[in-house]
């Protein structure tokens, strides 16, 4: 949550023209949003913390069946292989390289369970501060290539006592510059092609900002804002992890994406951002 305001901050302080038009645009929610009251199939309550909870153990449930799986399968193929006569140790290693459960732990997530990892990641990172419990519309889809992520919001409803002191002036600077904002939900997403790096998901080199109907590359924030680009992916960064398995690759259809790895040890530590 704090980087979905950190979005609208950086939108605020732009100084962009054409505040009508952009009134018109920032305000326009997506199409999932109006039609939640019939089906929520993919979006989670943030502020149910027993779904979140809930939605946290099928999800390492789900990982840990693909851990044993490849661990099970892994072990026929030692088995029932023919012994060989007096191999070269390099071609033993190597086939002992190719049966290990390391390389074929595969996993397949719904844009769903998609949206709840991040939805968890987005809770761990927060913390007390709580701010997710205030965005009970977080949605993420899959489409064409693309992983979408974002959240319809009302900053007036966001409670200054959840936030820092820099973020409460942030907010309070994104009011006062938009004022049309206030009082209004508005969806702030960030959208990107996807890739895998120090085995977590995250989504590219090049992800696109949304505010309502509005695209804005971060070239573009960079140059509005005077700010380094590579500042602005550090603050913008969203990765995803699966804790017990270092992705190594992917694959994404619409709404679902196939992620393939291999186990981390029990000593290893998972990269954070």
């Amino acid at each position: 949550m704090k980087k979905l305001l950190l979005i609208l901050v950086l939108i605020s302080c732009a100084g962009f023209g054409y505040i009508y038009y952009y009134w018109r645009q920032a305000t326009k929610l997506p199409d999932w949003y109006a039609t939640q009251a019939v089906s929520t199939q993919k979006t989670l309550d943030a502020d149910q913390k027993s779904e979140i909870l809930s939605a946290k153990a099928r999800l390492q449930g789900k990982i840990d069946e693909s851990l044993a799986k490849a661990e099970g399968d892994s072990q026929p193929s030692t088995l029932n292989s023919k012994q060989p006569t007096r191999e070269p140790i390099n071609s033993i290693e190597s086939t002992v390289q190719e049966i290990s459960p390391s390389q074929n732990v595969e996993i397949e997530l719904s844009d769903r369970e998609v949206n709840n990892l991040v939805l968890n990641q987005l809770a761990e990172k927060i913390g007390s501060h709580q701010v997710v419990a205030n965005a009970p519309n977080v949605h993420t889809s899959i489409k064409d290539g693309t992983i979408e992520t974002g959240a319809v919001v009302n900053l007036s409803e966001l409670s200054s006592n959840d936030l820092a002191t820099k973020e409460k002036a942030a907010l309070e600077k994104a009011l006062a510059t938009f004022p049309f904002m206030k009082d209004k939900e508005i969806y702030v997403g960030i959208a990107g092609k996807p890739i895998v790096e120090d085995g977590q998901l995250k989504l590219g080199d090049n992800p696109e900002i949304k505010v309502g109907n509005l695209n804005f590359s971060l070239a573009e924030l960079s140059q509005q804002l005077n700010i380094p680009e590579e500042k602005l992916k550090q603050k913008l960064n969203l990765a995803v992890n699966l804790q017990k398995v270092a992705i190594n690759d992917l694959e994404l259809t619409d709404n679902k994406v196939v992620l393939r790895g291999s186990p981390r040890s029990s000593t290893s530590e998972t990269p954070h951002r």
